[in-house]
């Protein structure tokens, strides 16, 4: 393989991880809206062939996701392992951070709804019993004003929309009316379980979430 800069550049990063590894192939995971990510295979000095994949959070954004992972990964909550953070970056790309590749798809029909179900469950109340003071979540922000904020803001919508004064977006005239076919995404525990995947669902594999 011929390499570019950016090659020899993600070679490098990966190194970092894997002493002596060579950079066998990288190909960017679409998608995503908050960082960009490339998934690597690299042939590591044993032998071996493993795959990870390299996130550029920006916006100061790597450290705090690299620890949020930690603190989920040690409470057991399904998400990928943190592997490398590089807070210094390269200078045209600046921090990123190394983490697990997971193998598995979304599955929209599963074969055992149920289980599904449960399974999902298991991880959203593993998520609310994390708490806020753990050390490794010192770096997020507090969101309790912002969401005052927001919830006030929809309380007086709900208050003009049942005296009839408020419509919302899909029903007003113009271009506004365009927001209603637009996809909402919504991930289970951030950009952690949806690596390749391009609608923010969790990756599945043989009727089980993998972490």
């Amino acid at each position: 393989m011929t390499q570019t800069t950016g090659d020899r550049r993600l070679e490098r990063l990966v190194q970092r991880l894997y002493p002596y590894s060579k950079l066998l192939r990288a190909w960017e995971l679409a998608g995503g809206i908050s960082a960009q990510t490339t998934a690597l295979e690299a042939l590591l000095a044993d032998g071996r062939q493993e795959k990870i994949i390299a996130r550029w959070p920006g916006n100061g954004a790597a450290e705090r996701e690299f620890r949020t992972l930690q603190a989920v990964r040690a409470a057991g909550i399904a998400a990928p392992a943190p592997l490398l953070l590089d807070v210094a970056g390269d200078p045209c790309s600046g921090p990123a951070i190394l983490i697990e590749y997971i193998e598995g798809k979304p599955d929209y029909a599963p074969a055992d709804p149920a289980g599904f179900v449960a399974q999902m469950a298991e991880q959203l109340a593993a998520i609310h019993r994390l708490s806020g003071s753990h050390p490794s979540l010192s770096l997020l922000t507090p969101q309790t004003e912002r969401l005052s904020r927001q919830l006030a803001r929809r309380s007086a919508r709900t208050a003009l929309s049942t005296r009839g004064a408020y419509a919302p977006p899909w029903k007003r005239p113009g271009p506004c009316r365009s927001l209603r076919n637009r996809p909402c995404f919504t991930a289970i525990s951030g950009p952690a379980i949806s690596c390749g995947a391009k609608d923010g669902s969790p990756a599945w594999s043989t009727g089980k979430m993998r972490r």
